[in-house]
């Protein structure tokens, strides 16, 4: 499913690994609900840094809103789930 990426002087790595992830949601090989390689498996599958897997992930959270099918795949190892309300810490 995911592998080694190659790298391009052109673009961070992050991004590489970002969008492969991408292409596997797009082509439906990751669905809402499936659980993504923890961070950690993911730098040994790919064979990158564990911060770079870090960020590809935090880019793809930031990159993919708006009822995106790939929300609930970008919290590695967990299943999907609709977000917490904020907490207000207000007292009237």
């Amino acid at each position: 499913m995911l592998s080694h990426v190659s790298t391009n002087a052109k673009k961070p790595l992050y991004e590489a690994v970002a969008e492969r992830i991408s292409y596997l949601i797009e082509q439906g090989t990751l669905r809402p609900g499936d659980r993504v390689p923890s961070i950690r498996n993911l730098s040994k599958q790919m064979q990158v840094s564990i911060n770079t897997v870090k960020e590809a992930y935090a880019s793809l959270k930031t990159a993919r809103s708006g009822g995106s099918a790939s929300i609930g795949l970008l919290c590695p190892g967990a299943p999907a789930r609709p977000a917490a309300e904020p907490v207000s810490t207000h007292r009237s």
